[in-house]
């Protein structure tokens, strides 16, 4: 059975990210060897990582530094909705009311990517969104949600680009928990525009040998040198390697950004303009 190496590249606009994983090539006379199947639990954090890095490349590939905002509305006592279906129709109004805003000003189509929320002991909605809308004011997107109150911010792109974003867009109840104080999300973990375009995906086999699959894993975070030299007009963000004891494989998944896209960081809140 012969083992090769696949270089995954997921283009995300100012991200490279690489997963390396062996490809196992069977002969035509080789039997293929039965799969060990995961443990539920096993299983169920492995599907919870493939959301958050979805969900990660997706904003990565759709917004920059400085033009998205994390946007957060919520409800007064009067315009509380009643129930889920209410919340859900309130926030898509918000969105039609916004995206013929932005036409009649000759702003980009809107893009946006949504969770909806019920705070557990208050029983209140909330909402937590992304949005292009950085090249509007504060009070034009309060004016257009006219619900309640609303906290602003924009999204920083640091070099792990959105991972804290991302894990809280997909966040989920810790198994064996009984954590009251958590909100309860409504439907599937987010939603987003159907304007979004997906992350370009390019393979390639061979490059990587066994060998060098292997040099790769021991230096983990170390290998930043070699990655760039892998990986031209790219800085290394991070590596994460594991190694499978099943099939005797080397897994990285790496991050990388791209170098005429380095920004300082803002930390400052969204004051619009």
């Amino acid at each position: 059975m012969r083992v090769l190496y696949r270089e995954q590249r997921h283009d995300c606009n100012d991200y490279l990210d690489i997963d390396i994983f062996p490809v196992l090539k069977h002969s035509s006379k080789g039997k293929r060897a039965k799969k060990s199947k995961p443990t539920s639990l096993t299983q169920e954090r492995y599907n919870h990582q493939c959301r958050v890095k979805k969900l990660e490349r997706l904003v990565m590939t759709n917004f920059k530094q400085g033009e998205a905002v994390f946007y957060n509305p919520s409800y007064n006592d009067e315009n509380l909705p009643p129930n889920d279906v209410a919340a859900k129709r309130a926030l898509q109004n918000f969105f039609k009311r916004l995206k013929r805003y932005r036409k009649r000003n000759g702003l980009p189509e809107l893009k946006y990517i949504a969770t909806t929320e019920k705070g557990k002991r208050s029983g209140r909605y909330h909402h937590h969104l992304i949005l292009n809308c950085a090249d509007m004011s504060v009070s034009a997107l309060d004016k257009l949600w006219g619900n309640g109150y609303a906290y602003a911010s924009l999204v920083i792109f640091d070099s792990d680009g959105v991972a804290g974003l991302a894990k809280y867009f997909c966040k989920k109840k810790q198994p064996n928990t009984a954590d009251e104080s958590e909100d309860k999300r409504l439907g599937n973990a987010w939603s987003s525009s159907r304007n979004l375009v997906q992350p370009k995906i390019t393979k390639r086999d061979g490059r990587i040998s066994k060998s060098k699959a292997y040099e790769l894993y021991t230096l983990g975070n170390d290998g930043s040198k070699e990655y760039e030299r892998l990986y031209p007009n790219y800085v290394f963000s991070y590596a994460r390697p594991l190694y499978n004891e099943i099939n005797g494989g080397f897994y990285i998944s790496v991050r990388m950004r791209r170098v005429c896209e380095r920004r300082k960081r803002n930390r400052r809140g969204y004051n619009g303009s």
